[in-house]
């Protein structure tokens, strides 16, 4: 039995690329998150409230991991 000569699919040799270039996450960067994940306090008697504190959670908390993060790397890389 012969295996086939070719792939089937066409493009699997820049899908493999693509993947084996990707850097993955440190564990410093899932340590973060998950200590900086938002958690809403379950005390809030209405959806008002509830909805701005995700809102501040998100501004102040969650965005700002991100954008240091992100930028944080790529400073230290020197990429611009």
């Amino acid at each position: 039995m012969d295996s086939f000569p070719r792939c089937l699919n066409p493009n699997k040799h820049l899908i493999e690329q693509f993947v084996s270039n990707l850097p993955g996450s440190s564990m410093l960067e899932v340590s973060a998150l998950l200590n900086n994940v938002a958690t809403v306090n379950d005390t809030c008697r209405s959806l008002k409230s509830y909805l701005a504190s995700v809102a501040l959670d998100y501004v102040f908390i969650v965005l700002p991991t991100f954008l240091i993060f992100t930028n944080l790397v790529f400073a230290l890389h020197g990429r611009t």
